[in-house]
Parts: structure tokens; sequence; C-alpha cells
């Protein structure tokens, strides 16, 4: 199986109006609808990009910041599409309800209440669960990060909890 091209300003350029899918086009090739996809999200977000159609993977992207800022807005506003993870700005309660943990937070998309699984099978390490440990719900990703999957596998991060209010810290020091 051949490995797919490395996709770069002078081989590629992508198009998209408004509301319309993300069009890949290659000199001497068929233009395709593409999507995109982060092979490392939490920790190269604008690296390493495997840009897809319905079936293969056409080519990926080494570093999205060689583009124009005009092509990275159009793949940037593709993976928006793929990616919904709302970030937590404040943490107004956590509380431990039959095993699981409510949270009721307030993210850059309005409040939203959601349920975790409890502290036993929930917390881990990015580290650990990279070497093989089970899945985390809350996942630290360095020494600030961290990433949230609710029960029904919903996403949610917090990029940095030192800059949570001091109630907001103090309530995730309860799953913690």
């Amino acid at each position: 199986m051949n490995e797919p091209p490395a996709l770069t300003p002078d081989n590629a350029r992508f198009s998209s109006e408004k509301g319309a899918p993300l069009i890949l086009h290659v000199e001497g090739e068929k233009d395709r609808v593409v999507g995109v996809r982060r092979m490392f999200p939490a920790t190269y977000p604008r690296k390493y990009l495997s840009i897809h159609d319905e079936e293969n993977e056409l080519g990926t992207i080494a570093d999205l910041d060689t583009f124009s800022r005009d092509q990275q807005r159009l793949i940037e506003e593709e993976i928006r599409h793929q990616y919904f993870v709302p970030r937590i700005t404040e943490i107004r309660k956590i509380k431990d309800e039959l095993g699981h943990f409510m949270w009721d937070v307030v993210t850059d998309h309005g409040p939203r209440k959601f349920y975790v699984k409890g502290r036993t099978e929930s917390i881990h390490s990015h580290r650990r669960s990279r070497s093989g440990g089970a899945f985390a719900n809350i996942q630290a990703h360095g020494r600030h990060r961290m990433f949230i999957s609710d029960i029904e596998d919903c996403k949610y991060e917090i990029e940095d909890y030192r800059k949570l209010s001091k109630t907001s810290r103090l309530q995730l020091e309860k799953v913690m």
C-alpha cells in the first residue's frame, strides 16, 4: 500500500463556499470533497493532518502553519465541524450521584450539565492511558490541560485549570 503524499502549499489548494464542503485541488487530479482529521489532536492540533475522502486518505499536511492564512481558515473550519469540543470556563458544581459525577459547568458554548463515570474508573494521566491503561474519562495532557469525556462520550476541554476561578478549582479537586 502506497503512503499518501505530503500536501504542501506548492502542490495543494483548498476551497469552500460558505456552508459547502471543503474541496481539495491537486494539479493533474480530479477535485475532491474532503474531510480533515488530526492525527494527534491533543498534542499537535495544527500538525500532522490527514486529508481524506469518504474512502481513502488522499494526503497529509505536516504543518498547517505553512499554508496561507486563507487556506488555514478553510481547513480550520472543516476541523471545527468534525471536532466539537466545548472549553470549560467555569465549574459551578461537581456532585457525586450514584457512582457518577454530575458536572454543572459553563463552556464557551454556554452552560452544560453532564455525567462522568465515578472516581475509581475514570481518572488516569495521559501517559498511563497511552501505555495501555484503561480508557480515561478525565485525562491530563501536559501539566495543566485536561480533557473530560462524559458517559455519552462527548468531549470537553479545560485549557489550563490554573486559569479557572478558585471556586472552580475547588470543585475540580473533588475528582482529582
